[in-house]
């Protein structure tokens, strides 16, 4: 994940399709199925990831903070 950058932007998301193209024409019929079956579990596990990752991001920041304000009412 290379943060939000990389999702607004138009030749990042022309690379991954042109990708996609050329892995449909070199995979072959038999192997499609199996490709399509890899590639959804791989998509489906990345909203978790994404989820756990915001959640350990809030939690870490929202400790900072009070670590910060209590050395605070301290000083």
């Amino acid at each position: 994940m290379t943060g939000v950058d990389g999702q607004d932007n138009p030749a990042h998301e022309r690379r991954w399709n042109a990708l996609f193209i050329i892995l449909n024409a070199c995979v072959p019929e038999h192997k499609m199925e199996d490709l399509k079956v890899e590639v959804g579990s791989e998509t489906e596990s990345i909203w978790s990831d994404v989820g756990w990752m915001i959640f350990n991001r809030v939690i870490s920041r929202s400790l900072t903070l009070g670590m910060g304000f209590v050395v605070h009412l301290l000083v």
